[in-house]
């Protein structure tokens, strides 16, 4: 009997995830929103764990009229299988490794992304506090420092939202999906105070990471997914963000001093559509690829850019440049907070 997962955002834009093992990673990411399904009804479902076997090459069509698509992810291979259904999309995704983060970037988050912003509503790529009255929006490309200064937040005051991904409107509101952080190996090399609330299993998950790390030189890179209440101790809520958000690009600058400085929204956005359509580019888009099988549109970046725009106009958009000197995320709290 497999288990199954129902996340639902509300207004049709739903789908159940099931598996021989529980979905703990995306009951996590989506916590806000999940609860266990005993009869799915959902727009999408997802089936982790196909039944192994090799397709012929990288799209193959398949006499039933389902389409099978395999890849490989950092040297891993995965395969999914979009089958036709006149009222829902129905996929099956297959990967030894990383397998419902995979799923997550690959499928979830690109079908919710297109019903959602059916609704006026988007996911939005950020890290996410509230610091007294204002919510912070981190935003950048992979290891810019996001999570490191989501973690000093934490640690100074700040209530966690969300990791990774928020939900969005261009009204200026956010709400968290779930209190999932995923945190690389190196940030609980740094943090003794985080490192002591992890249990003993976490703890040798962290010892395999720094093996595996030092072994591939740096080209592996691992993280680990712990709830932001065993960290900070409070459960976040998803509930509705200030009109107006501060949104701060994170990066990296040869100087070695930390400063804050504004940023034209539409730059801002720029970056992100960029960071989004970088996972499609890689991964191929198998939502879009499921919507052409049934004939629908897919062209949605238009609709998203339009949603962002207004976004970022209830917004105070930054560009938070930081130079990488010990104890640089603490250092730009004042400027965060300011």
């Amino acid at each position: 009997m497999p288990n199954t997962l129902l996340i639902d955002l509300g207004q049709n834009a739903r789908l159940s995830v099931s598996g021989q093992r529980p979905p703990d990673y995306l009951a996590g990411l989506f916590s806000h929103w999940a609860h266990p399904a005993q009869a799915p009804a959902a727009d999408l479902y997802l089936a982790l764990d196909l039944p192994a076997h090799k397709t012929a090459g990288a799209f193959t069509l398949m006499p039933d009229g389902s389409l099978q698509v395999r890849g490989d992810y950092k040297l891993v291979p995965w395969r999914a299988e979009l089958r036709p259904d006149a009222a829902s999309l129905d996929i099956g995704f297959c990967s030894p490794l990383y397998q419902e983060w995979l799923a997550a970037r690959m499928i979830v988050f690109p079908f919710l992304q297109r019903v959602l912003l059916q609704q006026g509503r988007f996911l939005l790529p950020a890290s996410v506090v509230r610091w007294g009255e204002q919510l912070l929006a981190l935003i950048g490309l992979g290891g810019a420092g996001k999570t490191s200064l989501l973690l000093a937040c934490c640690a100074a005051g700040a209530r966690f939202v969300g990791d990774d991904f928020v939900l969005a409107s261009g009204d200026g509101t956010l709400h968290g999906l779930g209190d999932e952080l995923s945190i690389k190996a190196a940030a609980f090399a740094e943090n003794a105070p985080l490192r002591a609330r992890l249990t003993a299993r976490q703890r040798g998950w962290l010892q395999m990471c720094a093996l595996l790390e030092r072994l591939s030189q740096r080209r592996v890179v691992l993280s680990l997914h712990v709830p932001a209440r065993q960290l900070f101790g409070l459960a976040s809520v998803p509930e509705p963000g200030p009109s107006a958000a501060q949104v701060v690009l994170v990066e990296s600058a040869e100087a070695t001093a930390t400063h804050k400085i504004r940023i034209h929204p539409e730059a801002l956005s720029r970056v992100i559509l960029l960071q989004l359509k970088y996972w499609e580019a890689c991964f191929g888009d198998l939502i879009a690829l499921g919507h052409s099988l049934r004939g629908q549109s897919v062209d949605y970046w238009e609709t998203y850019r339009a949603q962002l725009d207004g976004f970022m106009r209830q917004s105070q958009c930054w560009r938070l440049q930081v130079g990488r000197q010990r104890g640089w995320a603490h250092q730009a709290l004042p400027l965060l907070a300011g």
